[in-house]
């Protein structure tokens, strides 16, 4: 993280304190927390049906099932733009 971040050199001492993150999620509003978890979901329900797809390319009759995938599911349901994040820091 520190490369990205524009470090010259790796360092022991960290790049960001806990009370910045406390900040930064008192700051974010429940619909923009909804919007992050929105495209992380479609983000990782994009990569597990690639996955799949190369799967039933590569092993003939695999993919078949009709059971949803979890993201499948989780997605389905009627509380998809209700997720509880909370950030406790000690």
């Amino acid at each position: 993280m520190q490369y990205f971040l524009g470090y010259r050199s790796y360092t022991d001492e960290a790049p960001f304190t806990a009370p910045l993150f406390v900040a930064i999620h008192k700051c974010m509003t429940l619909e923009l927390t909804n919007k992050i978890s929105d495209v992380i979901a479609v983000h990782y329900a994009t990569e597990k049906d690639e996955e799949a797809s190369e799967q039933e390319r590569d092993v003939p009759g695999l993919g078949n099932s009709t059971t949803p995938s979890p993201i499948e599911q989780a997605t389905a349901s009627s509380d998809k733009n209700n997720l509880p994040m909370t950030a406790t820091v000690n």
